[in-house]
């Protein structure tokens, strides 16, 4: 807010939260900040859902972390091609964010392709996909995502 009484309510609703368990802060820059939420949801969802594993499982082999650090890549080229820059301190702090989860974690769209629920995929990946292919981007890793996830909701299961 830009006037003193719009700072001043959203300052206060801010610290009301602040005691409690929901973590909030006022954004300088929500478009970044937005940004940064959809790379560690779309990382997050994409890379456990398609490996069907916890995100413990994913980070700990290998093979399956270095297509978290792929994944975060992907999202920052498509979000500098929207004029938002995603930093690679800020892709460093996602990854951090993610070692810091239980290893036992899975994620909503693993879970709700897994029970053949409607679930997000179009929404994170295959968006990202979209905008990718809208600035003439290739996004090979959240192709693959896309089209092997959307094959298991066709089936009902992951």
């Amino acid at each position: 807010a830009s006037d003193g009484v719009g700072a001043q309510t959203l300052a206060r609703l801010v610290k009301a939260f602040d005691p409690g368990w929901v973590h909030a802060s006022l954004s300088t820059d929500l478009q970044h900040d937005l940004w940064r939420k959809f790379a560690l949801i779309a990382t997050f969802g994409g890379c456990c859902a398609l490996a069907n594993a916890t995100i413990g499982e994913v980070r700990d082999c290998p093979d399956t972390r270095d297509l978290l650090t792929r994944s975060l890549a992907e999202v920052q080229q498509v979000a500098a091609a929207e004029g938002v820059t995603l930093t690679d301190d800020d892709l460093a702090s996602i990854e951090h964010t993610l070692t810091k989860m239980a290893p036992t974690g899975t994620t909503s769209m693993q879970r709700d392709l897994r029970e053949g629920k409607p679930s997000e995929l179009d929404y994170l990946n295959g968006h990202l996909v979209d905008l990718a292919h809208a600035h003439d981007l290739s996004v090979q890793f959240h192709e693959i995502v896309t089209a092997v996830l959307r094959l298991h909701a066709a089936r009902g299961h992951c």
